[in-house]
């Protein structure tokens, strides 16, 4: 078995998303291909010292100037081959692990999210408004399956989130009657699937093999399933998956550039947005914690300063002045008039 399917099955067998699998992957080629070009020939990872690995590390930090979630990811991926591949965990590599500067995010004005929408359709619109609607990152959104959406309870379910966590998001009803639409469009996908005996969607992880009907079965189909059957990487079934979710993404910027917004916008605003809305409107942040998937209450408060009612929201001393600028000539009144009172108490 190659390095490559020894990474990808161990990170499997954790249940570990195959996005995770390309990314770790992508790493450690990046790796041996530092490896080589320092000694002029491919050498196997376990034949590479605990220092060769720091000094990549420090590469990417010094000589490539990459950020700190990039050279963290990097961090993350050779980590985790040498103690769950190669079997010798990294133990001494004095490389520190960059700390992610504190970013203020972007947010969208109501007023822009109005705007922005105005510039999407179809899927791409559906899309925006569920991440706006109930904090779904992008990735999230493609992964909804049918079984996953409750009219009734207004929630819908995230299943293996990032950090492998599910939980519970709103549904609004607004949402509701655009939502029917798509499932109706996905039932008659499943009914044609049926009909000329496809095999159907891909199912996580090695449920497909525990029940290998589910495949056919249209709960499990997502909601924006794709067009076209793709290989499946496990078996090599031609199954259906999502929609790329990538695409909508730059549908989505795209429609952010032609409304020439003066703010850097990509999907991901829209869920930041979410948080900041939610937050000045009254939710209680521990709520907002929930519903954006955040183990630590500190990240969400971190939406507090983007609030129009937070920080930001105090009088400027510039605001007061100008709005009253017989302070400016009380202040100094009182203060000529200090050595006179001196005079008086003594």
């Amino acid at each position: 078995m190659s390095l490559e399917q020894q990474l990808r099955e161990k990170i499997r067998s954790q249940n570990l998303a195959d996005s995770t699998a390309d990314a770790y992957w992508s790493w450690v080629v990046k790796f041996l291909e530092f490896a080589k070009e320092k000694r002029g020939k491919w050498v196997h990872p376990s034949e590479l010292s605990e220092k060769q690995v720091e000094i990549f590390l420090s590469h990417l930090a010094n000589k490539l100037n990459v950020s700190a979630n990039t050279q963290n990811q990097a961090f993350s991926a050779l980590c985790y081959l040498y103690r769950h591949v190669i079997g010798k965990p990294l133990e001494n590599v004095s490389s520190l692990r960059a700390k992610r500067p504190d970013r203020i995010r972007e947010v969208l004005d109501q007023s822009e999210i109005v705007e922005l929408f105005a510039n999407l359709k179809g899927k791409a619109l559906l899309a925006a408004r569920m991440m706006y609607a109930s904090s779904f990152r992008i990735g999230e959104v493609g992964e909804v399956r049918i079984k996953d959406i409750s009219f009734e309870r207004k929630q819908i379910a995230i299943r293996g989130g990032k950090g492998q966590k599910d939980r519970l998001v709103g549904f609004p009803e607004v949402l509701h009657e655009a939502v029917r639409r798509q499932i109706e469009s996905m039932k008659v996908l499943w009914k044609g699937d049926i009909a000329e005996g496809r095999n159907g969607v891909s199912l996580p992880n090695r449920f497909g093999i525990k029940s290998p009907s589910s495949h056919r079965q249209f709960a499990w189909y997502y909601l924006f399933s794709s067009d076209n059957e793709s290989k499946c990487p496990h078996t090599g079934r031609l199954l259906r998956h999502h929609q790329d979710m990538g695409h909508i993404a730059r549908q989505i910027k795209e429609a952010a550039d032609k409304c020439g917004f003066a703010k850097r916008v990509t999907s991901h605003c829209l869920r930041h947005s979410f948080a900041t809305h939610s937050i000045e409107s009254g939710v209680p942040i521990h709520f907002v914690q929930k519903l954006m998937g955040h183990t630590s209450i500190e990240t969400t408060e971190g939406y507090l300063h983007a609030s129009k009612d937070g920080v930001t929201a105090a009088k400027s001393p510039l605001a007061m002045i100008l709005e009253n600028p017989e302070i400016a000539t009380q202040s100094k009144a009182e203060q000529n008039a200090k050595p006179i009172l001196k005079l008086f108490v003594g």
